[in-house]
């Protein structure tokens, strides 16, 4: 049986003369339950599976080794360690020889200067080589200008060479004059006077010949 006061019929049908409204009761939800959920005790892991690893049996193949230690090659022996310089029982040092003493003004230090062996010039030995080349040019000339004197052409490739021989001589004796003047300044510094002496003097000779031989052929040629 319903009871009358729960009938949903009495809730819908409007009140009576003098009849207060009726209130439905409140409508209590039932109370869901729902199963606890399994909690892991033992930690996560790996799915279980098969397990992964290299297949059976693989290795290196026949008749392969791992190489061997390296080293050096046989016969082969580490350098000598590296140490002081050791001068046989007798054999003096080498000593610097020092030339002169000047003091520093308001110091009390001085500048020692030593006496280093003097350098021979390189212009002096340019002097000297354009020297002798000026003289065997003046060769030349002459047997070109002596050759060529009855076909008429002696004076022109003699004329040709001739300027070669004078440019070869002017340098010498230029060269071998600056020489000689830095060689004289530098106060025993430098070294190849000499030299300079002779390219100068050679010089001189190869432009006289290269003149001279020239001259010779333009001669032999107008008299021929």
């Amino acid at each position: 049986m319903v009871d009358p006061g729960q009938d949903p019929r009495q809730w819908a049908r409007p009140p009576a003369d003098g009849e207060p409204p009726v209130t439905p009761p409140p409508v209590t939800p039932p109370p869901v339950t729902q199963p606890p959920v399994p909690v892991p005790t033992g930690g996560y892991g790996p799915p279980p599976g098969p397990s992964y690893g290299p297949p059976a049996g693989y290795g290196p193949p026949p008749g392969y080794a791992p190489p061997a230690a390296y080293g050096p090659p046989a016969g082969y022996a580490p350098p000598p360690g590296y140490g002081p310089v050791r001068y046989a029982v007798g054999t003096p040092a080498p000593s610097v020889a020092i030339g002169r003493i000047e003091p520093v003004p308001g110091t009390p230090f001085a500048l020692a200067i030593v006496n280093v062996p003097p350098v021979r010039s390189g212009a002096a030995i340019g002097a000297m080589v354009a020297g002798i080349a000026s003289i065997l040019v003046s060769l030349v000339v002459f047997c070109f200008g002596i050759s060529g004197a009855n076909p008429g052409w002696g004076p022109l490739v003699a004329g040709a060479f001739a300027i070669l021989g004078l440019a070869l001589g002017g340098a010498g004796i230029g060269i071998g004059t600056a020489a000689r003047r830095a060689i004289a300044r530098a106060a025993g510094a430098l070294g190849g006077r000499g030299a300079a002496q002779t390219g100068l003097i050679c010089g001189w000779i190869g432009v006289g010949l290269t003149v001279l031989a020239f001259a010779g052929s333009v001669a032999a040629t107008v008299s021929t």
